[in-house]
């Protein structure tokens, strides 16, 4: 009975580290058929290229402009009596955490004048947990703009809603129930990024929404009321 338990526990293992093993490829495959994408868009052709990368640049720093002006916004109508209150409701999303950028002003030349979330350093395919237990209300992808592809999970009675922006490959699935912990991701660089890192904003319940924007045809952004992430891990 011990050889056997001995036997199921290393087969988990291994098929943990199996799937993990496709999920990177998975990734893998992902950048690299971004990469062609934009080639074929622009036939390797450099001045077609720059101009492209330009006009996008430009719809991106747009499209935060106009998510600053609505969370500011929803941010005075913030109930706090209805908020959780103390440290440690929340768990790191990663392991091995530090802090790239904070909440509020950025401490770069952004295209916005007020962070919603915070940033934590994580390479590409660094796997990223859920920060409490919930149900996922969102899982999208906003292309090169905004949050790439990003998940948000509901945590019910806390009131609050917890957004993963800027992944690589999404692992959940919209009403599936996750446990303080669970892999549901990995990190990328989509969306309206800088380099490899994860992007943690937390909503308030009842403000979270998908809202169309006005500057991107078809692109439905993740908005709301944002707390300090910090004030509850």
């Amino acid at each position: 009975e011990a050889f056997k338990a001995d036997q199921e526990n290393e087969n988990r293992g291994l098929k943990s580290l199996y799937d993990n093993l496709g999920d990177q490829k998975t990734i893998t495959q992902g950048v690299k058929n971004e990469k062609d994408k934009l080639l074929n868009q622009t036939k390797n052709k450099e001045k077609e290229y720059q101009k492209l990368i330009s006009s996008i640049d430009q719809q991106r720093k747009g499209v935060e402009q106009e998510i600053n002006v609505l969370e500011a916004k929803l941010r005075q109508a913030i109930d706090k009596s209805k908020l959780p209150v103390g440290k440690g409701i929340l768990q790191w999303p990663i392991t091995n955490t530090m802090m790239t950028q904070g909440y509020g002003k950025p401490n770069w030349n952004a295209a916005y004048d007020f962070h919603n979330g915070i940033d934590l350093r994580a390479a590409v395919g660094t796997p990223i947990k859920a920060a409490l237990s919930g149900k996922i209300v969102g899982v999208g992808d906003n292309g090169r703009y905004s949050y790439g592809k990003w998940i948000a999970i509901d945590h019910g009675s806390f009131n609050i809603v917890t957004l993963y922006g800027h992944l690589s490959l999404q692992k959940v699935k919209v009403n599936q129930m996750v446990e303080t912990g669970d892999v549901i991701g990995y990190s990328g660089s989509t969306g309206y990024s800088t380099g490899p890192h994860l992007h943690f904003s937390v909503f308030t319940s009842e403000s979270y929404m998908l809202l169309e924007s006005s500057k991107v045809a078809n692109l439905f952004i993740p908005i709301g009321a944002t707390i300090n992430p910090l004030d509850y891990l």
